[in-house]
């Protein structure tokens, strides 16, 4: 509960804070060019992601044949890296690349990079979630899924910030709002599974106090 009315506390500040960057800072995104992805910014996130996907599910097969004590969980988390986690970073990519591409304010910037911040290292984590899985700790896998669902959150406000604050219609690609929306849900639905799951797993609440304890460990270095 605190997480969350932390998180609308923020995006109101940031509504007020992209409104007045956008007075300060007027756009000219009338001209098609300006917004348009390039080749490269298209294509190496694919990449980079993909091949994360991919190899994180070549592990998952890699480890049923040899015999795990639940395959099907096992190859479940590495079907849901490729097909909803790694889609999720691709589009947070592309928010912040679309971000920097146009003048839309320094509050839905941050939102995109604290999306990706709290998204992208979790999502290259899952293999390494996944072996401690295949061991019986679950809790790794739990508290990846946790700042997962944070950044999942972080990305849908700014795609709220984006909505509310500007005037301009359509201002985001369609294809990029709709895949943001889309794939933001659908990784909550699948990253809160994960955390109610029972079992081997702590509570939520210990989950939530790991990852935080990560977080702050690591901001204080």
């Amino acid at each position: 509960m605190i997480t969350v009315s932390g998180i609308f506390g923020l995006l109101l500040l940031l509504l007020a804070t992209n409104a007045n960057d956008r007075q300060q800072f007027p756009r000219h995104l009338e001209v098609a060019s300006e917004t348009e992805f390039d080749d490269f910014q298209m294509v190496a996130p694919l990449f980079v992601i993909m091949t994360a996907g991919v190899v994180n599910c070549c592990a998952g097969a890699g480890a049923v044949m040899f015999g795990v004590e639940d395959p099907a969980e096992v190859m479940g988390y590495a079907l849901k890296m490729l097909f909803v986690d790694g889609v999720d970073q691709l589009v947070s990519i592309y928010l912040v690349i679309w971000c920097h591409m146009t003048s839309v304010g320094y509050g839905v910037l941050a939102l995109a990079w604290s999306a990706c911040i709290f998204g992208l290292p979790p999502f290259f984590a899952t293999t390494f979630a996944m072996q401690a899985e295949m061991r019986g700790a679950s809790t790794p896998m739990k508290v990846v899924n946790f700042c997962g669902l944070i950044a999942d959150l972080f990305s849908i406000a700014a795609m709220a910030v984006i909505e509310l604050a500007t005037q301009e219609e359509d201002l985001l690609p369609g294809w990029l709002k709709v895949l943001d929306y889309v794939w933001s849900i659908a990784s909550i639905i699948a990253e809160v599974c994960v955390l109610m799951s029972p079992g081997k797993g702590q509570s939520v609440l210990s989950v939530a106090q790991s990852a935080l304890a990560v977080v702050i460990g690591k901001s204080s270095v």
